[in-house]
């Protein structure tokens, strides 16, 4: 289901977002078509926070330093608390690297730290702790978590606090205690969802009058590699050429033609198969080919993560991006490949494409510039 929705957003947006391109500065743009992407965008995030809440949505997990993530994080935290609220960082040192989705990390915290924010209506102080600790047997917390180290997140505010009566029901899927409009009471049991799927953790103490404590535990990486730096920005990267040839598959006929007809608008050439098969044989024949932008759930027998790893394997110099709403039989392997190939989730604006086209470029234009191919016999 989620992936047929956000098929659906993915052609409603794509089609206004043309649409606006083309009568650009126009009180149509403004009145009518803004509206209709805002609403758009609120649906995908509905999805989303859905998916994380039934430890379904797709994950990319990375390699990451917690205190580059929390420090990067802070001048967001600055401009969403505003001049009425101070907040603290405490973090340990020699934090141990773990494997998240850095993207989803930061709109859990974002999301606890708005929370806060309206629990302090008057102003106040956010605390954001990070350490190290080891779960054993006589560890407070070994009754909730498997025995192993882990870095402890503490997000603490004083405000409000939360009675028992609401505190026993803050994870469920639309709960909320804010006025209608104010929240859509999924922030929390989207940081539960994406937690557990991680690995960890999370528990929340709560006093009224006191103010809350959210508590996230997530487990230490055994991986020996350096954690990515995610404070690269997209935009820093060297801008990817237009009059690139990308071969489009996609099995949806309007997904199809909608993201045919937005690469074209961005200086593309476009060359469109439905299925993997055909696919296949045109990145082995066509040398012109340097991306291949596949949906990940295709209606023949050969999914769209297939199609990528033995696009990799066969052609290397190609950049691959894998897009979808939802990836239910593929979402685990995913993150075996996410440092060679690019996701993009649906639904995506025209924006988002093409930094995600970019972004894939530049790393196999820096990392495997492009040579000659060698023939190889068709999947």
């Amino acid at each position: 289901m989620a992936h047929d929705f956000n098929n659906l957003l993915t052609v409603i947006l794509g089609n206004l977002q043309l649409l606006e391109s083309k009568i650009e500065n126009s009180v149509l743009g403004s009145e009518f078509i803004d509206p209709a992407i805002r609403a758009t965008r609120r649906g995908s995030e509905l999805a989303h926070r859905l998916l994380a809440y039934a430890r379904r949505q797709p994950l990319l997990p990375k390699l990451v330093n917690m205190a580059d993530v929390l420090l990067n994080f802070g001048s967001l935290l600055e401009r969403t608390l505003g001049e009425a609220f101070e907040f603290k960082f405490n973090i340990s040192d020699r934090l141990y690297y773990c494997e998240v989705d850095p993207g989803q990390l930061e709109n859990v915290l974002l999301n606890l730290a708005v929370n806060a924010r309206d629990a302090m209506p008057n102003g106040g102080v956010l605390n954001i702790d990070a350490k190290n600790i080891t779960v054993n047997e006589t560890s407070i917390w070994s009754g909730q978590l498997t025995a192993g180290e882990y870095i402890a997140l503490a997000v603490r505010d004083n405000g409000c606090g939360m009675p028992e009566d609401v505190l026993k029901h803050v994870y469920e899927p639309f709960f909320t205690t804010k006025a209608r409009g104010k929240g859509s009471g999924l922030g929390l049991s989207m940081a539960q969802g994406f937690v557990n799927q991680s690995g960890g953790h999370i528990q929340i103490d709560s006093q009224v009058g006191v103010g809350t404590t959210v508590n996230i535990f997530l487990p230490r990486s055994a991986s020996a590699k350096e954690p990515v730096n995610i404070g690269r920005k997209i935009e820093s990267l060297p801008p990817g050429q237009q009059g690139e040839t990308i071969l489009l598959v996609e099995d949806d006929p309007d997904v199809r033609t909608m993201t045919h007809k937005i690469l074209e608008n961005l200086g593309h050439t476009v060359l469109c198969c439905d299925d993997s098969a055909p696919a296949m044989a045109l990145l082995d024949r066509c040398e012109e080919i340097s991306l291949l932008l596949s949906d990940v759930v295709l209606s023949g027998k050969i999914s769209g993560i297939d199609l990528a790893e033995e696009t990799q394997r066969r052609h290397p110099e190609i950049a691959v991006i894998c897009m979808s709403g939802y990836t239910f039989s593929s979402k685990s392997r995913l993150g075996q490949f996410s440092e060679n190939m690019s996701f993009l989730h649906k639904p995506f604006g025209m924006g988002e494409l093409a930094s995600t086209i970019r972004e894939a470029i530049s790393r196999v234009t820096e990392f495997n510039p492009r040579s000659p191919r060698s023939d190889s016999p068709h999947i």
